[in-house]
């Protein structure tokens, strides 16, 4: 039963609070400051010497994930005025994809 029917109770919901929290805190136990350094450390290595999954994961933190924006324009080339917004999550594409995604739009 996967619709919100009448009788049906539903899942457990969202955990508590309480049990993120002891969560994070085994995390943050498990990987200490000096672990991360040298994690960004072997990441920006990584980078430099052509890594993309590397490149990936340091701009995703430094940058936020790439959100690509288009403006349509009329046939005098000027914007067309919209009330409404597209954007497009590009998430699960690897850096390569987007490059090759950003050439195909300018082309």
């Amino acid at each position: 039963m996967a619709k919100f029917e009448k009788g049906n109770p539903g899942g457990p919901g969202r955990p508590p609070r309480e049990s993120e929290a002891a969560y994070l805190k085994t995390m943050l136990d498990g990987c200490t400051q000096a672990d991360w350094d040298a994690i960004t450390k072997r990441a920006v290595k990584d980078a430099k010497i052509g890594s993309w999954r590397a490149r990936e994961w340091l701009s995703n933190y430094l940058l936020g994930k790439p959100i690509i924006r288009t403006q349509i324009s009329g046939p005098d080339d000027q914007p067309i005025e919209t009330t409404s917004t597209v954007v497009l999550d590009l998430s699960g594409l690897t850096s390569l994809q987007l490059d090759d995604l950003v050439k195909k739009l300018h082309d």
